[in-house]
């Protein structure tokens, strides 16, 4: 005979690899300069480790710029992981390339934002402060600044070498 049984409506389930998990979990704030933990807040299992930034046990919704968890780093908009935002975001100067909330700190290389069709020179994510040539697809591009010189059509020198460019291609 079965017996009546309700589940706790706190409670859900989740998947992380192949193993199943059901209840709920702790998120603990800790100070990175002694260890203790100031911080301490209780959610189902499924949410996301990073879908939250806390500072005394509050979602601080004011928060919008990255946040790390687990050696990833994410987007963060008013609080929360913003799984949608992908391309380039603009955070304390610097430009990073974004997929599905997550900086892609494994990118490097020229890349196309696909918001503006614009493309520019990563390294570890992040657009580099870089002039000079870059090989891309077997072929040879200018960049200035970070950002392939699209515009730029003229000589120009690098390793003590001279090239001619077309429209941000050598050629």
């Amino acid at each position: 005979m079965r017996r009546a049984s309700s589940r706790d409506p706190e409670m859900h389930q989740t998947k992380k690899g192949n193993q199943w998990y059901h209840g709920m979990k702790v998120h603990a704030g800790v100070d990175a300069g002694t260890g203790f933990v100031h911080t301490i807040e209780g959610t189902a299992a499924n949410v996301s480790d990073v879908s939250m930034t806390l500072a005394g046990g509050q979602v601080q919704t004011q928060y919008t710029g990255p946040a790390e968890c687990d050696e990833e780093w994410f987007w963060i908009v008013n609080g929360i992981l913003d799984t949608t935002k992908t391309g380039l975001v603009e955070y304390d100067g610097g430009r990073f390339m974004i997929a599905a909330g997550r900086i892609l700190r494994e990118v490097n290389g020229l890349v196309m934002d696909p918001n503006k069709s614009v493309w520019y020179y990563l390294a570890n994510g992040q657009v580099a402060d870089y002039t000079g040539l870059v090989q891309f697809d077997g072929a040879w591009f200018y960049v200035i600044s970070g950002r392939l010189a699209t515009e730029y059509s003229g000589q120009m020198e690098y390793d003590g070498e001279w090239f001619t460019v077309l429209n941000g291609q050598v050629v």
